[in-house]
């Protein structure tokens, strides 16, 4: 017997992230490319690149999640993945490896004393970019 599952109300055609998601990532992404080396060594594992782990970061900032909802998150969010060019989602231990770098200070201007206030919108000039919060 077939039993009929009724899509949810509010996903989103992507699976279930806004587009306001995927904008903030695909630009913080983006910056991290231009900023950040690929890799911290030339010995590096060249598993996952600094630029994706600074993003996936500030993702986890963005969304106020942990590590392990991070995890999960990008364990099941294709478009998310794509967007960051994972072939797999890091681990919790990977994230939290590289959180203790503190990168993601090469990608945004800290605002006022040891915060760092961003908001992602429409640049004057038409290029996405972190605008400061005012």
């Amino acid at each position: 017997m077939k039993t009929r599952v009724k899509a949810r109300a509010g996903r989103k055609r992507n699976g279930g992230l806004g587009d306001g998601v995927l904008h903030f990532v695909r630009t913080v992404y983006r910056r991290a490319l231009k900023t950040l080396p690929l890799y911290a060594s030339r010995y590096s594992k060249k598993k996952f690149s600094q630029p994706q782990m600074a993003a996936c970061l500030l993702l986890k900032d963005y969304l106020q999640l942990d590590l392990r909802s991070l995890e999960a998150l990008l364990s099941s969010e294709p478009a998310l993945r794509e967007t960051l060019e994972l072939t797999e989602p890091p681990d919790h231990s990977t994230l939290c490896r590289h959180a203790s770098r503190r990168v993601d200070d090469f990608i945004l201007q800290p605002v006022g004393t040891g915060t760092v206030s961003f908001i992602v919108g429409p640049n004057p000039g038409g290029s996405d970019e972190l605008l400061p919060q005012t």
